[in-house]
């Protein structure tokens, strides 16, 4: 981690070079003091004064990040056994900062098995042995870590995600990764980013080699900010920013805006020849901005959330939102560096830092922020489960812009080496990372990636509406894409290929609706769950022409033939259980209505319901197979008249009842007289409110007693069988009436024909109350 650690690259004080200078002299005096009093055979108290002194020297070493040269006291203490657990401790911390991961983790094991042992030192060790491949092992001292951590949100993620490493190993991988050769040097190299045919980036390289421009932390010299520029024949040579840019502290990592003139870049706090440290004198970072036109480059300027209390780095530009990220360990962070952003206001000003917290920022360390102008971000961080040190991270924005999900973008862009400083291009298929991993050619290495698909940390959907005969793509089509709880995630109008493009989350479950002016709409179901690659997916929503069926209902007076207001109609799809209309009339007496649903062939299952104030109600079925385009007239096809009732009125005279027959001498109920009473049913059961009195008659034939009592049985037979069909008893009654109401002169002792007989011998349903 030593040179993505620019974010904290602190430079000693106290006179900065002299201190440094000051401790090199004395150190070797010491030790002279050392060899030449252990000759003469040193007694203990003298080796205890002796090594009170290696260790100060090594604190201060410590204190102000010099860890290489610390390194060297803390092991001749811990070799001499003098305060070991605090020299044991300090190793496996400079260790660790100056990623010697095979010593740390020694010197953690070590930690970890006394009692003493911290959640952050298991912490340590768990990322000691997920950083030399040990997997399995950090695994379980994860577990450790979660158990004595409690809500640390480290130990949370890891314990959810327990077979990450069995999952990330087997995904797909979604890019080519090469050395960018011709930008390394044996040097720490990174922060690549290109623009406009310019590559900017970090290096080490080119500096004197003295004391004076080595830093402290791993003696190695500092940074400056370097650029080529692509050509058809290659790269032309490197060179470095002038001195206006480039001081003899840490300078970089940078961004430019899309001006490609704008810079912002990191740079240790010194300006104007001067450097300023914080109160407890160390030299933090700040983000310093300038415009460089050719040669010429305004005056840096210092932003004003910057302070010499702790630092601020590694800007990176959201042009689209007008924000500027970086990162910083102000306080009233998460852990140590946590991801920020500010307003860039059109007036030139800046907002106040903004910590866009978790799940990006954790109690870990969240560097190189990258806000790519496709909406995600990019960033490295050790506290998020990873492969080991630092992983890159991709996150996207919900609706409310907030960063709520974060995904690995694995292997090979991340290893169990540090890995960061990513860029992406505005088409995302090429980019850069910088990494630490072996085999590269200096510190920290430049690695170019073609990536084979976009990353997106949703996934991403392509939903096509086209004419179902044609297979032609439809524009201006609205795409409507509904969640499992029918609300609309994304609504979007087809281009002119009839396309629309949307980002969906994992593991959601949508309906998809497509509406096109002369289609009947359509819709499909789709589901992300087990999506967990961000693979573009095409769908198709075929669309047919609409057909223009349209249902037309008229009711109308049977008797005057003239339309009926204040009908309530009702119709019910029978297929589906739908109330399809429930519609009252006016002075047109019925409606048309669009059936935007019903393709050719479809077939039509509605119970239709009429209902007005004085007239008898009516429930009828209806189907029908759609074969030909156009208005269906329902009324041509059902009986849609309406028959006026009043108390006194027969119902065998309004709806289609024959004779009532029996066998003779009987009054049991036939088959055939059942289907007729059915209808009374039908008709009682739509009119709620009806009594009838059921009246039996005979012809004058017979013994007028006899007539008599046989037509009231057959009354209340008949009467008694409507019962048992649902009609309440105080709703229907029967009564016989014989021959006493005859319809002609065909009485005793008259000679009649048949038909003139049968005029009398029959069943009447007399409304007696409505």
């Amino acid at each position: 981690m030593n040179r993505i650690r620019i974010l904290f690259f602190r430079i000693l004080v106290f006179k900065g070079i002299i201190i440094t200078l000051l401790m090199f002299v004395f150190s070797n005096k010491s030790e002279a003091q050392s060899d030449s009093t252990t000759k003469d055979g040193l007694k203990s108290s003298a080796l205890k004064i002796l090594n009170e002194s290696k260790l100060r020297k090594a604190e201060l070493l410590y204190d102000h990040f010099a860890y290489t040269e610390a390194i060297g006291l803390y092991e001749v203490l811990y070799a001499a056994n003098f305060d070991k657990a605090l020299a044991t401790k300090r190793l496996a911390e400079c260790y660790r900062h100056t990623e010697a991961t095979d010593k740390a983790e020694i010197m953690y094991a070590a930690i970890v098995a006394s009692d003493t042992a911290k959640a952050e030192d298991i912490y340590n060790y768990a990322q000691m042995l997920r950083s030399n491949g040990k997997y399995e092992q950090s695994v379980q001292w994860m577990e450790k870590f979660h158990y004595m951590s409690g809500i640390d949100s480290r130990g949370i993620m890891y314990s959810q995600s327990k077979d990450f490493i069995k999952t990330i190993s087997t995904a797909p991988e979604n890019c080519k990764l090469k050395l960018a050769a011709e930008l390394n040097s044996v040097y720490s190299d990174f922060g690549a980013f290109s623009q406009n045919n310019k590559i900017v980036f970090v290096s080490a390289r080119d500096v004197e080699m003295t004391i004076q421009n080595k830093y402290a932390w791993d003696e190695k010299p500092f940074l400056n900010i370097y650029s080529t520029t692509k050509t058809d024949s290659g790269l032309t040579p490197i060179v470095a920013y002038g001195k206006k840019i480039n001081s003899k502290f840490h300078d970089g990592p940078a961004c430019f805006a899309k001006d490609g003139v704008t810079m912002y870049f990191t740079r240790n706090n010194f300006l104007n020849g001067r450097k300023t440290n914080s109160s407890k004198g160390i030299n933090n970072l700040k983000i310093l901005k300038c415009t460089i036109l050719g040669a010429k480059i305004t005056e840096l300027v210092d932003l004003p959330f910057n302070s010499s209390e702790y630092s601020v780095g590694h800007p990176s530009i959201d042009e689209i939102n007008h924000r500027l990220f970086f990162a910083s360990d102000m306080p009233g962070g998460r852990g140590g560096t946590d991801i920020y952003y500010v307003e860039m206001n059109s007036d030139g000003s800046y907002g106040t830092p903004v910590n866009i917290g978790s799940p990006v920022n954790t109690e870990g360390d969240e560097l190189f922020p990258f806000y790519h102008e496709s909406g995600i971000l990019f960033f490295s961080s050790n506290g998020q489960v990873g492969l080991g040190g630092l992983d890159i991270f991709v996150a996207e924005p919900d609706e409310n812009g907030e960063f709520k999900k974060v995904a690995n973008l694995g292997i090979p862009l991340n290893s169990k080496s540090d890995d960061f400083s990513f860029f992406l291009d505005q088409q995302q298929k090429f980019g850069f990372i910088a990494s630490n991993r072996p085999n590269g050619m200096g510190d920290d290495d430049i690695y170019s990636f073609q990536l084979f698909r976009p990353v997106y940390f949703r996934i991403p959907v392509k939903v096509i509406a086209r004419d179902k005969e044609t297979n032609d793509g439809i524009a201006g089509s609205t795409i409507k894409v509904l969640d499992q709880d029918g609300k609309i995630y994304f609504e979007g109008v087809t281009a002119s290929d009839g396309s629309v493009f949307f980002v969906s989350e994992p593991d959601k479950d949508f309906k998809i609706m497509a509406v096109a002016d002369q289609y009947l709409d359509n819709s499909l179901s789709f589901s992300t769950r087990n999506m967990n690659e961000a693979k573009e997916v095409s769908l198709v929503v075929s669309l047919e022409k609409n057909p223009g069926f349209t249902l037309v209902c008229l009711i109308t007076d049977r008797s005057t033939g003239k339309p009926l207001s204040n009908v309530q109609i009702i119709i019910n799809d029978k297929k589906t259980n739908f109330q399809l209309i429930d519609y009252t009339t006016g002075e047109e007496g019925g409606f048309k209505k669009p059936l935007p649903e019903s393709r050719m062939n479809d077939e039509l299952y509605y119970e239709v319901k009429i209902k007005c104030e004085g007239y008898l109600d009516k429930s009828l079925a209806y189907y029908k197979k759609l074969t030909n385009p156009g208005e269906i007239l329902l009324h041509e096809e059902l009986d849609l008249k309406m028959d006026k009732i009043e108390v006194g009125t027969d119902l065998a005279k309004i709806i289609d009842i024959k004779p009532i027959y029996f066998d003779l001498g009987k009054s049991n109920i036939r088959p055939d007289a059942a289907v007729e009473l059915d209808k009374i049913v039908q008709v009682m059961k739509d009119n709620q409110n009806m009594v009838i009195e059921l009246r039996s008659h005979t012809d004058s034939r017979g013994d007028d007693a006899s007539n008599m009592k046989l037509s009231d049985k057959r009354a209340k037979s008949s009467a008694q069988y409507i019962i048992s069909k649902g009609i309440e008893s105080t709703r229907i009654y029967g009564k016989g009436y014989g021959e006493s109401m005859l319809l002609n002169s065909c009485g005793n002792g008259v000679k009649c024909t048949e038909e003139e007989h049968q005029i009398n011998r029959r069943t009447e349903f007399i409304i007696i109350k409505m």
